[in-house]
This record gives structure tokens, sequence and C-alpha cells, in this order.
């Protein structure tokens, strides 16, 4: 019977313990976002998207160096001039995009709505497709550099806004 008492009061310790965990405070901080609310969402899965496309993309230009799928007759790759410019192109994707993902990720914690940030985060997804297909399939540097450009600043406004609104206008 004692044992049984005992048994019966270690596990009431032990329940009584797991009620007092708490998850991190983040994951509580978390926990308190709406996401799925959030405008950002969508333009970051939207870019998201287009990596995962251009991962495929460059899976099957490879595929006859790789695999010899799709070779010539005379056993060459017939994506070979594409293949280095999509490589570049899909490196490109994880440089600036960085400071997309902050931003969008600081604007969806404080659960922004704003309707200018909206619209230049998608001019950002939009430009960077842009700029994929001129990369890839075009050689004008001037056009790939204004597009660059184009990116570049709709990022640099998003930030601009974000800060202006916390250090600035507080």
């Amino acid at each position: 019977m004692r044992s049984q008492t005992k048994g019966t009061s270690t596990q009431n310790e032990v329940e009584s313990r797991c009620d007092r965990i708490q998850p991190p405070a983040a994951v509580r901080f978390l926990a308190m976002i709406d996401v799925h609310e959030s405008p950002f969402l969508y333009p970051m899965a939207a870019h998201g998207a287009w990596i995962v496309l251009l991962y495929a993309s460059l899976t099957l230009v490879r595929a006859p160096d790789a695999w010899g799928i799709g070779r010539t007759s005379d056993g060459a790759n017939p994506y070979s001039a594409i293949e280095p410019k999509l490589t570049a192109n899909l490196r490109n994707q994880f440089e600036w995009p960085i400071f997309f993902y902050l931003v969008c990720i600081l604007l969806i914690i404080e659960q922004s709505n704003h309707p200018l940030q909206t619209g230049f985060a998608w001019l950002f997804v939009a430009g960077r497709i842009l700029h994929t297909c001129i990369h890839v399939f075009l050689t004008g540097v001037r056009w790939r550099g204004l597009v660059f450009s184009v990116n570049f600043v709709a990022v640099l406004a998003m930030w601009c806004i974000f800060l202006s609104q916390h250090i600035i206008l507080p």
C-alpha cells in the first residue's frame, strides 16, 4: 500500500512539474501572431516558389551531363550555354533577397498591412522573375542592371518605411 501512495505521489509531482513547464518566450510570442492574415506571406511564398522552379530548371538543364538524358546526337548538352547563367541567377536569389525576407518577417511580426509595403514586396518578386528571364535568356547587362536596381530600390524602400515608423516617427 505504501508503494502505491509513493508512486501516486511521484506521479503527482511529475504532473505538477509538467503543468509548470512553459514554452520558450519566442514560441509564445509567435503563437500570438496571425501569420495567415499577413499580406507579406504571399510575396515571400511566391519568391520561394520561384526559387524551387529555378532549382527544378537547373536539374533539367544539367540532366544531359548528369544522366545522359536529352543529349544531342553528338552527345553534347543542348543547354550548356544556359546552365552557367541559371546557376549564377540562382546564386543571386540568396544575396539581396535575404534583406527582403528579413523586412517581411519584421512586418509580419508587427502585423503590418501597409499597402505601400505590400506593393513594394510584390514589385520585388516581379522584378526577381524578370531579372531571371533577362539574365538567362538575354545578354543585355544594361536591362539586367535596370531590373536589379528596381529590386534593390523596392527592398530599400520597404526598409526605409519600416525604420521611419520605428526610429524617426515612433
